[in-house]
């Protein structure tokens, strides 16, 4: 990101074996899609005056001036990052006893958070090769309304 580096949440990953064993634990990381992050002018920093710069837009909506043709959008604007507070407090998703806690809906009206597992907690994603393996995980339902 050009204002804030990008963090990401750690998510430890633990290997089992058929015989009889799960201790092998990988650190890995996750990141979020970057259709859920901002993208904004380039030439925005923190120290920008409110609104001087502005968005890029994104799916449907993108900004005329600044996106006039996909080369020129490239060129002026800029995915920004997030920190391990903002995974938080603006999508729910944090670390917690060996795992991942994610909110479906969270106080920011965010709905929804679609993660990809970095290899090696690093930079690019991980890759499962599942031929004659299982790959599990387990979701805590006791908190969820009915419907």
């Amino acid at each position: 990101g050009r204002v804030w580096p990008e963090a990401h949440p750690p998510l430890p990953l633990t290997t089992c074996t058929s015989s009889g064993g799960c201790d092998s634990v990988e650190q890995t990381a996750v990141t979020l899609d970057a259709s859920r992050r901002w993208l904004h002018d380039a030439r925005w920093t923190r120290t920008s005056p409110v609104g001087r710069y502005g968005n890029c837009g994104g799916q449907h909506n993108w900004n005329a001036t600044l996106c006039p043709d996909p080369l020129t959008c490239a060129a002026n604007c800029a995915l920004e990052g997030l920190r391990i507070s903002d995974y938080r407090e603006q999508y729910g998703v944090f670390s917690k006893d060996g795992g991942l806690h994610m909110s479906y809906v969270t106080a920011e009206n965010n709905i929804g958070s679609r993660l990809f597992l970095l290899e090696g907690g690093k930079s690019g994603y991980r890759v499962f090769h599942l031929k004659n393996r299982e790959f599990t995980f387990s979701i805590d339902v006791s908190t969820l309304e009915c419907g």
